[in-house]
């Protein structure tokens, strides 16, 4: 009998009132600790929220998976039921978690629920979160605000698969780009905030699926060239990445780089950066300037070249400071006045 099955029939039985939820609960735990299958154990667990028992066993069963499993999809399901459904007995647990957590899956998965759920247990254990991300903060030459939006882009590298945990290699590399000799600087920090900042999740996943070849690295003359290179020829693929909304987090940056990322949407939160002088948003796949644009109030320059834009919006009209756009390579057939004295060849 298949895993689907199996839960199909608990439902039913559960539906049919030939067994309670308490039993469906004791089922399912007997189900997930059997589990050979990382993917079931992952879904016996999802389920198992459905019938949950607010009784020490199942609390038990969290407990364990939070602190011992060594899946971190599996630690991270289970810190979110231990926070929503058992938030006073958890805060002993969770505290040990946060203090030696090294999987930015679990950190950030716990970096959200703290700072939504509201009770005193969790004011308790934000405390201890904090410390933990000044601690991350430090090691990277951040402040804390800033440094969850780097623990939200190690979150995109672990969902992918290129990065487990949080190390020593993690610091090197945000250290090694911050001190990256190139024309447009990967990443410039001042004061312990990012003020310039490219990313392009094609190149940095190269750079950290091989964090011994850091120095090499170093020595090409042009090593954006070298690793676009590498990703037009296809040996870098990344599938489903996506830019963190916490990259609002960023108040004091003026240039954002995010070219070449193939990105289809972009967040909101984007035009909550309201130092932004120059945006870079070409060789993307966006269909429509978004409209979070019209907010970044002093915006000079704006890149949107080679996208699947087909018409400029009313919006850019107003943005008095936008002095520069390129716009050449999209399907636009017909320029708005207001627009043709700032394109850029």
């Amino acid at each position: 009998m298949n895993d689907s099955r199996n839960l199909e029939e608990i439902r039913q039985q559960v539906l049919n009132g030939g067994i309670t939820k308490f039993r469906a609960s004791e089922l399912i735990i007997s189900l997930f600790e059997e589990a050979t299958s990382h993917k079931a154990r992952i879904e016996y667990l999802k389920i198992f929220r459905k019938y949950l028992q607010n009784d020490q066993k199942s609390f038990k069963l969290l407990e364990n998976v939070l602190i011992s499993d060594q899946s971190p999809q599996l630690r991270s399901e289970a810190a979110e039921i231990l926070v929503q459904e058992f938030p006073e007995r958890s805060v002993k647990s969770l505290k040990w978690v946060i203090n030696r957590e090294k999987s930015p899956l679990v950190l950030q998965k716990l970096v959200s629920l703290i700072s939504k759920c509201l009770s005193s247990s969790n004011a308790d254990l934000e405390k201890y979160l904090d410390r933990r991300l000044d601690t991350f903060a430090k090691q990277l030459n951040l402040n804390r605000k800033e440094a969850k939006f780097i623990l939200a882009i190690e979150k995109v590298f672990a969902d992918a698969k290129i990065i487990s945990e949080i190390d020593e290699n993690t610091y090197k590399f945000y250290k090694w780009l911050q001190k990256l000799g190139v024309n447009d600087s990967w990443l410039l920090v001042q004061h312990n905030q990012i003020i310039q900042l490219k990313l392009n999740f094609y190149k940095w996943k190269f750079i950290r699926k091989y964090p011994g070849q850091l120095s090499s690295l170093k020595k090409y003359r042009d090593l954006d060239l070298l690793l676009s290179l590498l990703v037009q020829m296809g040996l870098e693929s990344f599938n489903n990445t996506y830019l963190p909304s916490s990259i609002e987090n960023l108040a004091n940056l003026k240039k954002l780089d995010l070219s070449q990322n193939y990105f289809k949407t972009l967040p909101k939160s984007l035009g909550r950066l309201k130092k932004l002088e120059y945006l870079d948003l070409s060789y993307n796949n966006l269909d429509s300037i978004p409209n979070f644009v019209s907010n970044l109030e002093n915006l000079q320059h704006l890149d949107l070249r080679f996208n699947n834009i087909e018409t400029i919006p009313d919006i850019l009209k107003d943005m008095t400071s936008l002095n520069s756009i390129r716009i050449n390579g999209n399907k636009i057939k017909n320029l708005p006045e207001f627009i043709e004295p700032i394109i850029l060849k």
